[in-house]
This record gives structure tokens, sequence and C-alpha cells, in this order.
């Protein structure tokens, strides 16, 4: 009896040690994972504050200084800014062309919609919150017109992401127009206009379009849209 006792004890130990090693192993692993996340912020945090880098930034802010506290200029570009929150120049382009347009148009607009929050949260929730850029500095009176000022970070650029990915994903034909034509207009305008009205470096915006135009191009190979 005491033998099968000594046995049942033996074994049950051993169960335990081995589940001992397996959450070791496993929280060893996550831990490793993690790191290298951590790692890999911290090195391209390094990377934007880095002289290049920052010098980059105050050459083209320095550009926009330019054309900056010019009454029409203020407002195309913070006019353009404003309809850039939450890719709302984008929905109603795309809106249009779905009500006005044939079916193609119309799962277009349900694509459309459904990527730009998914680039929402890739860009406003995941890398932002790991790259947390500050924004550039604006004296309290400054802006000659009202802006929302986000509360996020500032590396990327969200109104320059969904820009980048909305100029590939409202083209749904290989036929030059008018609309295209407009569309990388917006787009170019939306984009910049962050630099102008001081909301995000210059390196922001590239990184942004950077990273929608590549979402863009996996979704249109992933996601297409037949008539």
């Amino acid at each position: 009896m005491n033998e099968n006792n000594d046995k049942l004890t033996n074994s049950n130990s051993q169960n335990l040690n081995g589940d001992r090693k397996n959450d070791i192993t496993q929280d060893s692993t996550i831990k490793n994972g993690q790191s290298q996340d951590f790692l890999l912020s911290r090195k391209l945090t390094e990377f934007l504050h880095s002289q290049p880098v920052r010098e980059l930034d105050k050459k083209i802010d320095k550009l926009f200084d330019k054309i900056r506290d010019k009454p029409l200029m203020d407002r195309i570009f913070y006019t353009a800014s404003q309809l850039g929150d939450q890719a709302l120049v984008w929905q109603l382009l795309a809106a249009f062309k779905a009500l006005f347009g044939d079916k193609k148009h119309q799962k277009n607009f349900y694509r459309l919609s459904t990527s730009l929050a998914f680039e929402s949260l890739l860009v406003n929730g995941i890398l932002k919150s790991l790259f947390p850029r500050e924004r550039p500095d604006v004296e309290d009176g400054e802006r000659p017109l009202y802006l929302r000022q986000p509360i996020t970070a500032s590396f990327p650029s969200g109104h320059a992401s969904a820009a980048a990915l909305a100029i590939l994903l409202l083209k749904t034909s290989k036929k030059k127009s008018p609309f295209s034509l407009l569309t990388w207009i917006l787009a170019g305008i939306v984009a910049t206009s962050r630099v102008y009205v001081k909301i995000h470096h210059a390196s922001d915006v590239l990184a942004g379009a950077a990273v929608g135009y590549s979402l863009g191009k996996l979704i249109k190979k992933f996601w297409k849209v037949a008539d």
C-alpha cells in the first residue's frame, strides 16, 4: 500500500515538474517575443530622433513656412486636414461612386470602408502605441483656424496612410480618368496638410503613406472587386 502511494506521489511530482517546465518555456517564449518587439520599437524610435531624420523634418517644415500664414493657403490646408479626419473625404468619394455607379462601385464602397477601419486600427491603435513620438510644438493661439488636436502619438500619420490606401482602392479601372486625377490631388493635399498645420512631422507623413500604400496593395491582391 505504501509502495503504491510512493509511486503515485512520484508520478504526481513528475507531472508537476513537467507542467512547471512547460510554463517556464512558454513564459520564456512570450518574454523573448515581447523583448524583440520592444527592441524593434526602441530602434525605430531612436531612428526617428536621429539627426538625419530631424534635419529632414526641419528642411521640409521650412519649405512650408514659405506658404504658411496666407489666408487662402490656410483655408485650403486646414479644410483638407479636417476632411481627412475619420477618413471622411474618402468615404464620401466612395459613396458618391457607389450611388451613381454600377454594382462594382457598390462592392468597392464596402471594401474601402472595411479597409479604412482596419487601417485605422493598425495605424492609430497599434503602430502609434509602439512608437510614442511627440507631435510638433505649437504655441497657444498660433493656429489661424480651428483644428481638432489628436491625443495619439505622432508616428505614423493616419491621414497619410488613409489617403494612400484610398488612392489604390478608389481606382477600380486601369483606365485614367478625371476622378482618378482628383483622388491623387486630394490625397496629396490631405497628406501634406498635416505638415502644414503642424500636427505631424514630414517623416510621419512619409511613413504613413508607405503603410497605407503597402496595405492597399495587399488588399487589392487578396480582395478583388468583380462586376
